[in-house]
């Protein structure tokens, strides 16, 4: 379980741990004795028990800073309570099924996966609780940006690809995506020379693959959700 990784590394690493694949073992990450090493000098690499414990400890500064008692200590003693909060599919569930130590909750590469409040008893101290992916529009710059991020899902677009699409083509030379999708792909007005439109980059897409409309036009909800998918699961390379 990584502290303070990006998200997919953080959920990598910890479907790797709950795969038994190696406590903490990923992309560059290699076993030192009870935890990880990694080159990346931002990310901790903790075995399960010791995430268990910082979790507990984190728990605990919490409820001091709120000015509130160890539930432990209490007349009813009950286990200290962590929530895992945060967008969908950054591996939620995954960290949880990594120190439960099996699979616990559901998982899935679609956003949106968890549907209920759920907790769990990972250790004698502490419970987990697991929550659905929350989004906060306010703080994303468009839809359209939480679309291209993973956060909102692909299947559920039903009227507006090209604004998604659009940032999408912005990544790319046009040369690139012409030799990706075997398609052809011509200057634009208003349109840097190297550089296409998501219109046009999902029509020509859909036109290669068949994906064509009653009356004969191309079908670009289809074609340019295929584009997305290949975008978010890093099949088109963008650096």
């Amino acid at each position: 379980v990584a502290v303070g990784a990006p998200a997919p590394a953080a959920a990598a690493m910890a479907a790797a741990a709950a795969n038994g694949e190696g406590e903490g073992e990923v992309d560059g990450a290699t076993p030192s004795g009870a935890a990880g090493a990694c080159d990346h000098p931002d990310v901790k690499v903790h075995s399960r028990d010791e995430m268990i414990e910082r979790l507990k400890d984190f728990a605990l500064e919490s409820l001091a800073a709120a000015g509130l008692g160890d539930p432990r200590e209490a007349d009813k003693p009950s286990r200290l309570s962590v929530g895992l909060v945060g967008y969908p599919n950054v591996g939620k569930s995954s960290t949880i099924n990594a120190l439960k130590g099996e699979k616990k909750t559901v998982v899935s590469s679609t956003p949106g996966k968890t549907k209920h409040f759920q907790t769990l008893n990972v250790s004698e101290d502490v419970c987990i609780c697991d929550c659905p992916g929350l989004v906060f529009p306010r703080f994303a710059e468009s839809r359209a940006y939480m679309v291209v991020s993973g956060v909102l899902p692909i299947d559920k677009l039903t009227n507006d690809v090209r604004g998604p699409l659009d940032i999408v083509a912005s990544h790319f030379h046009k040369e690139y995506l012409s030799r990706f999708y075997h398609i052809a792909l011509d200057t634009e007005d208003g349109m840097p020379a190297n550089k296409v439109s998501g219109k046009q980059l999902a029509e020509a897409y859909a036109i290669v693959r068949g994906l064509i409309l009653m009356g004969g036009r191309a079908d670009e909800m289809k074609s340019g959700r295929k584009v997305l998918k290949d975008y978010i699961d890093g099949k088109l390379c963008y650096c």
